[in-house]
């Protein structure tokens, strides 16, 4: 069984600076990011309201973009 790690969300600010987005710590957020992270079959664990992904999805850096995008535009479109 590989280790599960915390997420730590990331955001760009700017080419091409990748920083941590604790911000983006909300139920709304996480429960949106465990529904992305479920469609692409991607393993996950909820522990304390922190959401754990597999050492190396963490280290997967183009693709924890992809799925931060996607669970941002989820939690915006909610919010319309």
């Amino acid at each position: 069984m590989k280790p599960f790690i915390p997420i730590s969300v990331k955001i760009y600010r700017g080419e091409p600076t990748l920083v941590d987005s604790p911000d983006l710590n909300s139920a709304e957020f996480r429960l949106a990011l465990q529904n992305v992270l479920a469609e692409y079959n991607m393993k996950y664990e909820l522990r304390d309201d922190i959401v754990y992904i597999e050492d190396s999805l963490a280290n997967d850096r183009e693709l924890m973009m992809n799925f931060t995008d996607k669970t941002l535009n989820r939690v915006i479109t909610t919010h319309k």
